[in-house]
């Protein structure tokens, strides 16, 4: 594990060990989302000059296809609290 909570995926010879079935999360590294730019490069990742303007436009789809299907979830989640928190009342 890496001192900023990410575990590490990588073997002593630098290849990543899952990269068939690797997480969402890196498939899309380092395409990002942050809420006061949107999809943007991590300007903290050392390959950021590597992605393309078309790769960024592909991931930035895929990004917010997914933000958008968290955020409702997670309404989603709160309306039925807030019913059980009703219904218990």
């Amino acid at each position: 594990m890496l001192g900023n909570g990410v575990i590490s995926m990588i073997t002593r010879r630098r290849s990543c060990q899952v990269y068939e079935s690797r997480p969402l999360g890196c498939l899309l590294y380092p395409v990002v989302y942050s809420i006061d730019e949107g999809v943007m490069v991590d300007e903290l990742c050392s390959e950021k000059y590597t992605v393309s303007k078309h790769e960024l436009k592909v991931k930035e789809k895929i990004v917010l296809k997914y933000l958008k299907k968290v955020t409702s979830e997670v309404t989603l989640y709160f309306r039925r609290i807030e019913l059980d928190d009703d219904n218990n009342r």
